[in-house]
């Protein structure tokens, strides 16, 4: 009986959940911290933020909204491959950084 229920429970679908990083806190940073992380799991907030940047960016400049896009990309939130007006690398080493606060 034992093998039956192992194997009924290998055989059910996976569901993929997305595993959204955490940011450093960096003192009194974490209610910000936490306000990013909430809107960074929205997955429309990032898809509509994206869009307004592809818009707007050759218009003008919009460095909050810039901003936001590098950190939800340096963090891995908007995958690389769905934000080709963010450089991935600079994110990285722009928000990931010693001067950022990582270890």
């Amino acid at each position: 009986d034992k093998d039956n229920g192992s194997k009924a429970q290998s055989s059910s679908p996976k569901v993929s959940v997305p595993s959204i990083p955490g940011i450093q806190n960096l003192g009194n940073t974490c209610y910000l911290s936490a306000s990013l992380q909430t809107l960074f799991g929205i997955p429309q907030f990032i898809a509509d933020l994206y869009k307004t940047f592809e818009i707007q960016s050759p218009k003008k400049e919009i460095p909050l909204t810039r901003a936001l896009l590098e950190v939800a990309t340096a963090i891995g939130v908007l995958p690389e491959e769905h934000a080709p007006l963010i450089s991935a690398e600079a994110a990285r080493s722009k928000w990931l950084s010693k001067k950022a606060g990582n270890p």
